[in-house]
């Protein structure tokens, strides 16, 4: 009777402990997503990438810290002045990335899955503006094949959308670009888009991207 009373205490504080944990990791999360959609600067986005880093380092069974932190410096990088600089810090944090998808909760999860592989495709469309010509035989593949990745794991999924049709939006013809096509993805996305407002978000999934698809598609007009 006493070693069944110990186990049940045993059980009862570890549960409280990693209860206690979780809402911790919840609490921190909210607020430097809050700092992330908040900034205006250079410097604020660089402390909520920043804090999510440390986040990730003490987090490392969580997937969306990593996922934020990169995220931020990647989409600074395509309008950083120094491409080269910001080039070779995104081709540090790749693999980091990547290895997100090795994680126990992401390989059972398609849509984190999905996620992951649309920012890797980001990823080397902002390595890519180191030097468009040189670098774009090495990384289109590559951006092409995490998008087709994501829309296959996860098809409601719009980001991935949208990064296609930017692509080929901005690309010229005679290197595969195809602006109708853009305009049908684009058009796609923003119904995901519409889809995705009216689901809760409990788990900090990303949501960015629908103002990029109303920006690209009035380009289009």
């Amino acid at each position: 009777m006493k070693n069944i009373v110990s186990t049940t205490l045993i059980l009862f504080l570890f549960s409280a402990a990693f209860a206690q944990d979780k809402s911790q990791f919840q609490n921190i999360m909210s607020g430097t997503l809050q700092k992330m959609s908040q900034a205006k600067s250079a410097d604020a986005y660089n402390a909520a990438a920043n804090q999510f880093a440390r986040i990730a380092a003490k987090e490392k069974n969580e997937w969306t810290p990593q996922y934020y932190s990169t995220f931020i410096k990647t989409f600074r990088a395509f309008e950083a002045k120094d491409k080269a600089t910001a080039a070779s810090e995104l081709a540090v944090l790749t693999p980091a990335v990547e290895n997100l998808l090795t994680l126990e909760s992401v390989s059972k999860d398609k849509m984190a899955q999905s996620e992951i592989h649309t920012l890797l495709a980001m990823m080397y469309s902002a390595r890519m503006m180191e030097n468009p010509m040189a670098l774009g035989a090495k990384f289109t593949p590559l951006n092409a094949e995490h998008l087709a990745k994501a829309m296959t794991l996860n098809e409601k999924n719009p980001r991935p959308y949208i990064l296609k049709a930017q692509t080929l939006f901005f690309t010229p013809e005679a290197f595969g670009g195809d602006k109708a096509k853009a305009k049908k993805l684009s058009k796609r996305a923003l119904e995901l888009f519409g889809e995705e407002d009216k689901t809760e978000n409990n788990n900090f999934m990303p949501r960015w991207g629908k103002e990029q698809a109303e920006n690209l598609l009035k380009q289009m007009k």
